[in-house]
This record gives C-alpha cells, structure tokens and sequence, in this order.
C-alpha cells in the first residue's frame, strides 16, 4: 500500500515533533543540574540548614504576602508589604476568635 502525500506529511512532522522533544528532554537533563549538585556549588555559610531555613522562610513569607495582595481588593499599584499582611492576618485571627466566642455564647444560651 502506497504512502500518500497526506500521511507522509503527517508521519514526518509527528516525528519531528516527538524527536525535537525527546532531544529538548534530553538536553534538559544533561543541563540542569540536580539539588544535589547545585547545593555543594553553594558556599558553606549559604548551604548550612539554618541558611536553608531561613531561605525557606523569606519565600514563604513573599508568597504569604503575594496571596494576601491578590485577594485584596485594593488596586494592584495599592502593594501591601510585609507588615500590614501581618496586621492584616492578625485582625482576621481576632475576629475569628472572636466570632468562635460569639457561637459559642450562643449556643449556651440555647442549651440552659
């Protein structure tokens, strides 16, 4: 059976596809280093587990305040910084607090 122009176009640009993304796969690997690697690249001071902590700790605290900042409803050039997040979430807990003891005054006063 004979291979039509259609299908031959079709067969050679999958195969490219695929074998452009085997070999971008494949340099991808060899390239990037692993965790491993990158950390004993680091110096001594930077690779120690407090310096790890508290590099932990500042991209937490960035994604607290990026999450904070997106479901403000302030306008996006209004950026909050670290402290009001921290005002922010502070307030949120006391009025949690807050509203839990309000419940349970309330179902107390249905109990007696």
């Amino acid at each position: 059976m004979p291979i039509t122009d259609k299908t031959y176009r079709l067969l050679l640009s999958s195969g490219l596809t695929a074998g452009g993304l085997g070999l971008a796969w494949l340099f991808m690997k060899m390239i990037v280093p692993s965790k491993e690697q990158m950390l004993k690249n680091l110096p001594d001071e930077e690779s120690s587990p407090e310096a790890l902590a508290a590099a932990n700790r500042r991209t937490e605290q960035f994604l607290t305040v990026l999450d904070e900042n997106m479901k403000s409803k302030k306008p996006v050039w209004q950026v909050m910084g670290t402290e009001e997040v921290e005002q922010r979430q502070k307030r949120r807990k006391e009025l949690l607090k807050r509203r839990d003891a309000l419940l349970k005054q309330r179902e107390s006063k249905e109990n007696e």
